[in-house]
C-alpha cells in the first residue's frame, strides 16, 4: 500500500506558545485515521500546517510523493488534498448548490460541469432536498454535510475532518459515522480530528495522540466495560500500521499502536 500522507517532525510557535511539536505520522492510501487529544494539543494547527494555512517552523510533510511545505492552500487542494473546518464556514447567503460550485470549480471553470459536479457531491451527502437553502438556514449536521460535498467537489484524494461531529447529538453523530463509512468506501484517504470516541472507535483504523507534555502517550481500555479512556495528557507519537487485527493495543520500544475491533 502506498503512502499517502508522511508527516516528520513538524513544529510550530507561535511567539512563547509551543502549539505543535514534533508530530511525526505517515497515513497510508484508503486508510480512515484520527488524531486525538485535548483541547490545546495541536491538532487544528497540524492540519493548518498541512494545508498551507501555516507554514511550520520545521518538519516536512509530504503527500503523494511530494513535498508540499511552502505551497499555498489553493495549490495543496489543487494537489488532491481537502479539509473541512473546525467551525463550519459556508458562504451563508449562497445556496447550498451555489457554496460546493465553489469547491467544483478548483477543477472546471465551466458553469454547466461545476455545478453537475455540485450536484453528485450534494446528493453523495444526502443534502440533496435543501439543495436550493440558504446555507444560513441550514442545521448544524447539514452545515457539516455541507462542508464535506465542497471539499468533495475539489475531487480530493485525501480528505481532512476537522471535528465533525462537534454540536451533534447521538443520532446525528450515527449519520456522521455512517457518511464518513460511505467516503472511506468511495477510496479516500480520511485523516479525523475529533473527541467523540464511540465515533472515532467506529470509523477509523487506528488513532495518533497529540498532546503538549513529553511524557508516554497511553491510552487504555477497560476490558470489563470495553470502554476507552486516557489521561488529559499526551505527546505525539509515531504509529506503525501492523497486520495483527486481533490486536487491541500494542506497545512498542517508542510507539503506540492502537486498531479498534470492528464488528
Amino acid at each position: 500500500m502506498a503512502e499517502a500522507l508522511v508527516i516528520r517532525g513538524l513544529n510550530k510557535r507561535f511567539g512563547g506558545l509551543r502549539a505543535v511539536q514534533d508530530v511525526s505520522f505517515t497515513v497510508q492510501e484508503n486508510e480512515t485515521v484520527a488524531l486525538i487529544g485535548p483541547n490545546g494539543a495541536g491538532k487544528t494547527t497540524s492540519f493548518n500546517l498541512i494545508t498551507g494555512f501555516h507554514r511550520p517552523d520545521s518538519g516536512s510533510v509530504t503527500a503523494y510523493g511530494r513535498e508540499i511545505v511552502g505551497l499555498k492552500p489553493h495549490d495543496i487542494c489543487a494537489h488532491g488534498l481537502a479539509r473541512t473546518f473546525q467551525v463550519a464556514k459556508p458562504f451563508g447567503a449562497m445556496t447550498v448548490l451555489a457554496n460546493v460550485m465553489t469547491g467544483a470549480f478548483l477543477r472546471d471553470k465551466n458553469a454547466a460541469v461545476a455545478r453537475e459536479k455540485a450536484r453528485e457531491a450534494i446528493e453523495f451527502v444526502g443534502l440533496s432536498a435543501r439543495e436550493r437553502t440558504a446555507a444560513k438556514d441550514l442545521t448544524t449536521i447539514d452545515q457539516r454535510r455541507l462542508e464535506m460535498a465542497r471539499a468533495l467537489a475539489t475531487e480530493p484524494r485525501l480528505l481532512l475532518l476537522d471535528e465533525v461531529m462537534a454540536g451533534l447529538n447521538p443520532a446525528e453523530i450515527d449519520q456522521a459515522v455512517a457518511l464518513v463509512g460511505k467516503l472511506s468506501k468511495r477510496g479516500l484517504t480520511i485523516v479525523i480530528v475529533e473527541h467523540v470516541m464511540r465515533a472515532i472507535m467506529a470509523a477509523t483504523s487506528w488513532c495518533s495522540i497529540t498532546g503538549r507534555r513529553s511524557r508516554k502517550a497511553r491510552l487504555r481500555r477497560s476490558w470489563k466495560t470495553r470502554k476507552w479512556s486516557a489521561p488529559i495528557w499526551a505527546r505525539t507519537c509515531i504509529h506503525r500500521r501492523r497486520e495483527r487485527p486481533s490486536a487491541q493495543i500494542n506497545w512498542c520500544e517508542r510507539e503506540l499502536w492502537v486498531r479498534p475491533r470492528h464488528p
